[in-house]
């Protein structure tokens, strides 16, 4: 079986996919890149939060999910992440 090598989540910082989350954290060592999408709005509101996940390796990827070119671009992995 094919494993997917590297993930992006939306919706990571809510009830149901921090779940999520926690569970492909658990299995960090099967994936090559895991990255969540998520707004400006979280990014400045859960700032500790996902400063807590860009320490166990996690991408974080500000954009507009009602944006087809942020969408694509986090997709492609060409979309700026934030360090």
């Amino acid at each position: 079986m094919s494993l997917a090598k590297n993930i992006l989540l939306f919706g990571a910082t809510g009830t149901i996919g921090s779940f999520i989350l926690d569970a492909i954290l658990t299995e960090r060592s099967q994936f090559g890149r895991v990255a969540i999408f998520t707004s400006p709005h979280t990014a400045e509101a859960k700032a500790s939060q996902l400063n807590k996940l860009k320490e166990q390796g996690v991408e974080v990827i500000v954009g507009n999910v009602e944006d087809e070119n942020d969408v694509k671009a986090a997709y492609e992995g060409t979309k700026p992440f934030i360090p």
